[in-house]
């Protein structure tokens, strides 16, 4: 499932890995290819959960969101489960709760400097040349030149796509998912945690939605783009695989 901007390109890394062993396939937010949008998160899980059938009928199914991702893995979850189907896997990869994220990491920053933080570029030197540049067009280029060399953005990213995503970003999916009433599924909660993630809570705030002993928490090294990324998605990909064969 997508990120909070609606693009795949995250996974990128972790595919390859998976796809040996499993068949994957992913959920782009409609928004980023065409006019179609959705008036409630409700909404949007409930086509996603459509879209998913279309290619796969029935269960048993393995579902899995990075970040953002997370929330409407769980609610697609939650939709297949409704209509008699069984989710054998859902894994949050690093995704805290909107509660637990309003604690941490506040939208307090300016856009361009938000989307530099996600994307872990965000420097005092950055910051300065940043003010330095007189438009805006330049600064979220700049910001995607740097996300290109730190790796944390596909290859061909630029700063009109930064800038297209902040759209989903920071005005249309996270705020969507604010008014989003957590409901309750049969499946265990795979999460996994990025060491490095600020939140006090081990479960990421999950065990206030979730009864604890029904999640299943697994640490990953590094901070939170790392978890996708090598030499940490090794890892990741491994523990998946595992758990979707049976192995674990």
């Amino acid at each position: 499932m997508h990120p909070g901007d609606g693009e795949l390109h995250y996974y990128r890394h972790l595919v390859p890995l998976l796809s040996p062993h499993l068949r994957c396939h992913g959920l782009q937010a409609p928004e980023t290819m065409s006019h179609r949008g959705f008036d409630t998160f409700e909404a949007r899980v409930a086509a996603y959960a459509e879209d998913i059938r279309a290619v796969q009928p029935h269960g048993p199914y393995l579902l899995a969101g990075f970040s953002f991702g997370g929330y409407p893995a769980y609610g697609v979850a939650a939709a297949l489960e409704a209509s008699g189907e069984e989710v054998r896997m859902l894994a949050l990869i690093d995704t805290l709760t909107v509660r637990a994220l309003n604690a941490v990491a506040p939208l307090t920053l300016p856009p361009v400097l938000q989307l530099a933080k996600t994307f872990e570029v965000l420097d005092a030197a950055l910051e300065a040349e940043l003010a330095g540049l007189s438009s805006e067009g330049a600064q979220w280029e700049r910001v995607a030149a740097r996300a290109r060399e730190r790796g944390t953005v596909a290859p061909h990213f630029t700063g009109a796509d930064l800038k297209r995503m902040w759209h989903l970003a920071g005005e249309i999916l996270p705020p969507q998912v604010r008014t989003w009433r957590v409901p309750d599924v049969r499946a265990r909660l795979l999460l996994f945690r990025a060491e490095g993630n600020p939140s006090l809570d081990e479960t990421l705030g999950w065990s206030q939605d979730v009864p604890r002993e029904r999640i299943d928490v697994v640490p990953l090294p590094g901070g939170h783009s790392g978890a996708i990324e090598p030499p940490t998605v090794s890892v990741l990909a491994r523990y998946l695989v595992e758990k979707a064969l049976g192995q674990t």
